[in-house]
């Protein structure tokens, strides 16, 4: 897989425009209730999916566990494909 199909490169990242678009126009106040900038945080009543920073063992876990946790949640729900080799 070359990083331009890795959603967890940089470069996929980067060429995703509504990401972008989105935070840039964010920060100087143009989007209104944006959760994080302007907007508080409210805790979900009923999380379809929840990354947990610790596993039960109490060691942090790696991000690109997390990552990959989201992932799989996505894949699952038919937001995502599978990767291609």
């Amino acid at each position: 897989m070359s990083s331009s199909d890795d959603p967890l490169s940089p470069s996929w990242m980067m060429n995703q425009p509504m990401i972008l678009t989105w935070s840039v126009d964010a920060l100087p106040g143009q989007l209104k209730g944006f959760t994080g900038i302007d907007d508080p945080y409210e805790e979900p009543e009923k999380a379809e999916l929840v990354i947990e920073a610790a596993g039960s063992d109490g060691r942090l876990r790696r991000p690109e566990d997390q990552a990959k946790q989201i992932l799989a949640f996505l894949r699952s729900k038919g937001y995502l494909s599978a990767p291609t080799s």
